[in-house]
């Protein structure tokens, strides 16, 4: 893949990010309201049978179910924004006019030639926002934003002719994205037969897998961590037919892991699969490694550290199990040990796919967008019949898994973590004497001395020196763990003053892109660079 390609999905990536955190909220509000309204909790607890408690959880799932059941129009508008460069707003309306082109050129089409319609199967027809349309699924939504960003990019600082003049600049993406996506939706009801055939047939190759399905995904997804790309993957898998079509006994077909998530919690199990079925791609089977595997590891992490430099990495290892435990962010611990003990990160992507094995063959019905403790209580001990006790059977015995063989591990091949002269050990030594050491001289674009009294600025200065000055830093951006930076020369880093601002772990993505990886902080430590730099 050259390296433009990598930089594509590398942005891409991030740009998920936007409609996950918003889907994440939105599942946990409904999850919260059809605790209210559910029939078998109301026994358990008749109050929750009053008007205004009854008003209250069907107004919470009516909100979180707006955001579930226009998925597309939510990543169509989210990309659009997240992948424009400047002015992003127009991009994101560009993105609104543009999706419904795309469905009434597609509903022209399909209603004016029924050999057309005859294409498709039953479920490939399907109403979206009152339109009769081609079902195109999420990805109808990936493909329009991702086009709208281009076409805003490319002509929101377009001048026009004196006569058109008012249509110029960014009046004129809303303009461009209504003509372009009319045209794609003449023409992409011929190509997603195809497209739709290649997601069958990755279904059915995951479905062939049988048990064995959910332990694949998650160690692709494990295996797409180090570059970020995890998110793509999940998006794909979790909201297309890949993870299964359902039933429900009103009629209504959901495709997809999530949507079909959403209706369970409006009208209970569908009629064509299990619960374990329905939530055995989603974030229920990863709860185990966040509240079990991951405090292990840095529990192990820690155990192995040299007695005299215990106290000095706690605060890491703490963080990174709290961040996991709560905020359910795996990077914190995971970069800690990927490159020290690469083999090391290939077994527990094992582990990982166990817990999701473990979870489907047991019959854990505990879904949801939350693997966090928070989504353990609200989709798993409040949800009758998730049969939670498999979660905790399995997060027990990971907790043991991981513990023993890390500390097995380190120990024996005298992997070195922190706490065991690495370079997180240089870091604490470096911290320590900041305020005395003397830096090398600063780069054009830099200030000269360095702020030692304030913590956040110190390292945000430190970030900038190490990623070869202002001038050398073309983008930043900040992920749910990451510091994604661009730079104009790659030879000008210095990873040695970056591994001592305490960073997690570092990345080289493409000729001139790097990741940092800080954890939760990371958007506070992009605000103080971007401030540094501001100030420069």
């Amino acid at each position: 893949m050259s390296n433009g390609m990598k930089a594509f999905f590398q942005k891409l990536a991030r740009a998920f990010l936007i409609p996950v955190s918003l889907i994440g909220v939105a599942s946990l509000i409904m999850a919260i309201g059809c605790i209210f309204t559910d029939a078998a909790i109301i026994k358990m607890v008749p109050f929750f049978a009053s008007t205004p408690i009854q008003y209250l959880g069907n107004w919470m799932v009516t909100t979180g179910v707006q955001v579930l059941h226009n998925l597309a129009l939510v990543y169509a508008m989210a990309l659009a924004f997240g992948l424009a460069a400047e002015k992003k707003e127009y991009a994101a309306l560009g993105a609104f006019i543009g999706y419904f082109a795309l469905l009434k050129s597609m509903n022209l089409l399909i209603t004016t030639f029924p050999t057309v319609r005859a294409m498709f199967p039953e479920t490939g027809i399907t109403t979206v926002l009152g339109v009769e349309t081609v079902n195109v699924g999420i990805m109808g939504g990936i493909l329009v934003g991702v086009i709208v960003a281009n076409l805003h990019n490319k002509f929101k600082d377009i001048k026009l002719p004196m006569a058109f003049s008012f249509y110029q600049g960014t009046r004129f993406v809303p303009i461009i994205s209504l003509i372009v996506l009319s045209l794609v939706g003449q023409l992409l009801p011929f190509l997603w037969v195809y497209v739709q055939r290649a997601i069958d047939a990755f279904a059915k190759v995951l479905g062939s897998l049988g048990i064995f399905g959910p332990f694949v995904y998650a160690l692709g997804e494990r295996a797409l961590i180090p570059t970020g790309l995890h998110q793509i993957w999940n998006t794909i898998v979790r909201n297309t037919s890949v993870s299964g079509v359902y039933t429900f006994a009103s009629g209504a077909v959901a495709e997809g892991t999530v949507a079909g998530y959403a209706q369970y919690l409006v009208e209970g199990v569908p009629t064509n699969a299990s619960l374990a079925q329905l939530v055995s791609y989603y974030f229920g089977p990863q709860i185990p490694m966040m509240l079990g595997g991951l405090p292990a590891i840095a529990l192990a992490i820690y155990k192995c550290a040299d007695a005299d430099k215990r106290e000095s990495i706690k605060p890491l290892v703490v963080a990174g199990a709290l961040t996991a435990i709560f905020a359910a962010i795996s990077e914190p611990i995971e970069f800690i040990f990927l490159f020290a003990a690469p083999l090391l990160y290939v077994v527990y992507s094992l582990y990982t796919g166990l817990s999701w094995f473990l979870c489907f063959i047991l019959g854990s019905g505990v879904g949801g967008a939350n693997s966090s403790i928070i989504g353990l209580f609200t989709n798993g001990f409040l949800r009758p019949g998730s049969n939670v006790w498999v979660v905790c059977v399995v997060t027990v015995l990971e907790f043991i898994l991981c513990y023993v063989t890390f500390r097995w591990w380190i120990i024996h091949f005298d992997v070195k973590t922190p706490g065991r002269g690495g370079d997180y050990d240089d870091s604490l030594a470096f911290a320590a004497e900041i305020a005395n050491i003397e830096m090398p001289a600063a780069k054009t674009g830099e200030p000269a001395g360095l702020d030692t009294r304030n913590p956040e600025m110190l390292k945000a200065q430190l970030i900038v020196r190490g990623l070869g000055g202002k001038d050398n830093i073309m983008e930043t951006e900040a992920c749910m763990s990451r510091l994604r930076v661009v730079v104009k020369d790659y030879s000008l880093i210095d990873e040695a003053i970056l591994k001592k601002t305490g960073c997690n772990g570092i990345v080289k993505v493409s000729g001139n892109e790097i990741q940092i990886v800080y954890g939760t902080t990371v958007t506070l430590i992009k605000k103080t660079v971007d401030k540094v730099m501001e100030n420069s």
